[in-house]
């Protein structure tokens, strides 16, 4: 990896908006490692090492924060520094308040808020040899509008 070349994490890159992110910071120049609970990141990154992209990936559940730590060791073993954090997994089951359990609860509030927290804490740890790094955090709008 040459030291000009930036080196991102994108989270909840799968599919959908987090596998766009990936693709565009690869298509830029930078090294991404790609990171989602789905097995499919895998194939994810593959398509993009495969249009010349620097990308690995990581099966992993954020949720925890024992995760996270794993996952900025596996950026930093592959890629050998740490510039990008995209804080992008997040769940939103559709299902009503009345049938909301303390346990559905728990695991929206481990993926979609406490994860962010670790993530951001162990990548900025990372960051600070460089003294440089951005942390972009993505949010639904059920944030303004209170869900479905």
């Amino acid at each position: 990896m040459s030291d000009t070349k930036r080196v991102a994490i994108v989270t909840g890159a799968g599919r959908g908006l987090g596998a766009a992110t990936a693709q565009v910071l690869a298509e830029g120049g930078a090294c991404v490692m790609l990171c989602d609970i789905d097995p499919q990141v895998e194939s994810v990154a593959a398509e993009l090492r495969a249009a010349g992209g620097d990308t690995a990936s990581v099966v992993n559940d954020i949720s925890r924060p024992a995760e996270t730590d794993h996952l900025v060791a596996a950026t930093l073993e592959r890629f050998g520094r740490l510039d990008i954090l995209v804080n992008n997994a997040g769940i939103c089951p559709r299902i009503s308040i009345d049938d909301m359990t303390e346990d559905v609860y728990d695991k929206i509030m481990d993926v979609n808020l406490k994860s962010v927290f670790f993530l951001s804490r162990a990548a900025g740890n990372a960051m600070k040899p460089n003294q440089w790094g951005r942390i972009v955090n993505v949010s639904s709008t059920g944030g303004r509008t209170g869900g479905i």
